[in-house]
């Protein structure tokens, strides 16, 4: 009898839901600087020297979980809740930087004509005499071309030289010191979709469990 329970329970959980994992979703961009300073040589350059012309690329993750939205048609506005919700990485020369928001970050959909999205993140801290204050906003829209399909934050997309782009940052960071601040142009923007789940060891085992008591059950009442 109870490898009878054992075995049905198994099963149950073998046809329920699997364990909820966030949804972190990824994506890349590129771009050109239009202007700014480098101030301390964040990305290699001297001190003090213009960042006009320099390459961009960069990539960006978020947790959908973290964020709330309040929904308005086809756009939607998602604040983010939690520290670390949406995280940027920005490389010129090579040299990376990473923004790491501090509870204060947002995106924005917009699936109509305009096909509009915005990402910004915004983080500011001091801890044991080290401050942060950075922020990030890359704008992208195409009514050429839409690219954004609906609200939903699990979605993909991509761009490429659309109508309209804004990109800027600045860094003004204490000990260590990081000065630095510019603006580009977007040359390209791509989205992926969260990665499909994929079970974890304990739910693997127990799967194997449940299917192994219910062909033994079906084993027994042949007999029978």
């Amino acid at each position: 009898m109870f490898q009878r329970i054992m075995a049905f329970a198994a099963g149950a959980f073998l046809l329920g839901p699997m364990t909820v994992q966030a949804a972190i979703i990824q994506g890349s961009f590129s771009g050109t600087m239009t202007g700014g300073t480098d101030m301390s040589g964040v990305f290699g350059e001297p001190a003090n020297s213009g960042m006009t012309g320099d390459v961009v690329t960069g990539t960006f993750a978020y947790d959908t979980t973290s964020f709330t939205s309040a929904p308005s048609g086809s756009t939607d506005t998602y604040s983010g809740t939690g520290p670390g919700a949406l995280t940027i990485t920005l490389k010129i020369n090579g040299i990376s930087h990473t923004f790491t928001d501090s509870a204060n970050s947002s995106i924005y959909l917009d699936s109509s004509a305009t096909s509009e999205v915005t990402y910004a993140a915004n983080a500011s801290s001091n801890v044991g005499g080290t401050a942060i204050n950075d922020t990030f906003l890359l704008d992208a829209i195409d009514r050429s071309n839409p690219f954004v399909t609906g609200t939903s934050l699990n979605q993909s997309f991509s761009t490429t030289n659309p109508d309209v782009s804004t990109g800027s940052f600045s860094i003004f960071d204490t000990n260590p010191t990081l000065q630095a601040s510019g603006d580009f142009a977007l040359g390209t923007l791509s989205q992926g979709p969260a990665p499909t789940a994929t079970p974890e060891p304990a739910s693997l085992a127990l799967m194997a469990a449940g299917l192994a008591g219910i062909a033994g059950i079906r084993r027994r009442r042949a007999i029978r």
